[in-house]
């Protein structure tokens, strides 16, 4: 019958001289592992610093985006890709602007999403909330009848065909009506009544 082979293991040298040493040696090594109080103290002050300037407007954080009103935005979302149509990812330079024609004509509107502010990027797929940081003027919505929109990456030139906004923004002409402006000659005979209410007489 044959004899089991032992097998020994060796532990890194560090860990055999723990051994030997016993309780003084992970004592010591612990010591090592823990911050010192100077270094926690610095971290505190830190972390204190970085929540001040924060608060304070010297760092903003947009984690959730710039905090304006939804009702002067326009959601867009598009897909970035490079020449050979490979989606791209990364934070990117990208000018946004308002046209009342498909081609040609000046800019009613613009807005730069550079340095800090650059277009976050993921698989060629971005989505902003254009106006949040140069808002839409209210005249440039109510004022045209149709609306496109000029994208301009980085340093090349406005990618064309330029896309046509559908209706949801011209929602925002609701904002526009004055308070007593809809009188009764503006609405149809017979178009608000107890039924169209839901009242019953």
């Amino acid at each position: 019958m044959e004899t089991p082979e032992t097998i020994t293991i060796q532990l890194p040298s560090f860990i055999t001289r723990l051994r030997r040493r016993g309780r003084e040696g992970w004592q010591r090594l612990g010591r090592r592992l823990l911050p010192t109080p100077g270094n926690v103290l610095f971290t505190l002050l830190m972390i204190g610093l970085l929540l001040w300037a924060q608060s304070a407007g010297a760092l903003p954080l947009r984690l959730l985006g710039p905090n304006v009103p939804s009702t002067n935005t326009i959601a867009y979302q598009g897909r970035l890709a490079d020449a050979g149509g490979s989606p791209l990812t990364g934070t990117y330079s990208i000018i946004f602007r308002l046209y009342n024609a498909a081609s040609g004509g000046a800019p009613l509107w613009e807005e730069q999403w550079t340095g800090q502010n650059g277009v976050q990027v993921s698989d060629g797929l971005f989505n902003v909330m254009l106006g949040s940081l140069t808002p839409i003027p209210q005249a440039v919505v109510t004022g045209n009848n149709t609306l496109w929109l000029g994208i301009t990456v980085g340093t090349d030139d406005e990618m064309a065909p330029r896309v046509q906004l559908g209706s949801v923004p011209f929602a925002v002409q609701a904002l526009t009506v004055p308070d007593g402006s809809v009188t009764t000659g503006k609405i149809a005979d017979q178009a608000v009544t107890q039924a169209s209410w839901g009242m019953e007489q």
